[in-house]
Order: C-alpha cells, then sequence, then structure tokens
C-alpha cells in the first residue's frame, strides 16, 4: 500500500437517511394549522336564508319592494360576497351603510343592471335579475344607513 493513502472501512449499509423533524420545525406547522383552522372557523359568517339559492316562484313573493329586495339579497347571491350587519362574505364591499354614503337610486340600478358597463374594470358579476328584483334591491340596499 502507498503510504498516506487509506482505504474506506467496510462498515455495512449506509446510514439510515430518515431523519426525524426538529421539534421546532412540528411547533411550528402546528402554529400555522390552527391559525388556519381559526381563521376559517371566524371568517364563516352564515346569514339567514344562506341554504336556499333562489325562491322556487319569484313572482309569488309579496310584501313591500324593501322586504323583497331584503328578501332577493339573501337568496340570489348578494350575501356569497357582501356583508350586512353581522351576516356575509367578505369578497366584496361591507354594504351595511352604503346609503349613508351618498349613493343614488339611479346608479345603483345602473350598477346591478350591469356592473362592468357602469364601472369598468369592476370585478362584480353580471346577475341574472329581473327588472323587480333590480328594483326592489335598489328599495333594500338605500334603506341600509
Amino acid at each position: 500500500m502507498t503510504k498516506g493513502v487509506r482505504r474506506p472501512k467496510d462498515d455495512g449499509p449506509p446510514p439510515d437517511r430518515n431523519y426525524p423533524i426538529p421539534w421546532f420545525l412540528k411547533l411550528t406547522i402546528g402554529v400555522i394549522v390552527l391559525w388556519g383552522i381559526y381563521y376559517m372557523a371566524t371568517n364563516f359568517r352564515p346569514y339567514p336564508g344562506y341554504l336556499t339559492a333562489f325562491h322556487p316562484h319569484p313572482g309569488k313573493i309579496t310584501g313591500t319592494p324593501v322586504e323583497r329586495g331584503k328578501y332577493d339579497f339573501q337568496t340570489v347571491g348578494c350575501m356569497s360576497c357582501h356583508t350586512v350587519g353581522p351576516y356575509g362574505g367578505t369578497l366584496g364591499p361591507n354594504l351595511t351603510h352604503i346609503a349613508s354614503t351618498g349613493v343614488t337610486a339611479t346608479f345603483l340600478h345602473a350598477w346591478l343592471s350591469n356592473p362592468a358597463k357602469t364601472m369598468p374594470g369592476a370585478t362584480m358579476p353580471r346577475l341574472p335579475l329581473s327588472k323587480r328584483q333590480i328594483d326592489d334591491l335598489t328599495a333594500y340596499l338605500l334603506t341600509l344607513r
């Protein structure tokens, strides 16, 4: 043998490469998961009528335009994105006090008829609403002060 050159020792198979996860990494992952569960649980706010997508007989709804507008707001899908009071989604703007912002009935009617035409680049989709529903929703939204 040449002096200074060593042969590797044959100690058997290579060592196991499955290292245990460090405790601080487990703790970090646990905190992130628990925070996610907490966030989802506190931001889901069901609203009255959230299980009914549409009224089976929309022409037979009775009451004042404001009552019909409130019913439509709860059942057509507006509350999936918008909040009124403690109920609704957080994707769209909070409409709890929309009437106190100085918005007019003309603007609301145009907005509900075609959001993209009223304000180009708007993210609100055009909903399949009848003229009566648009009138009722406008009346309801103008009561939210």
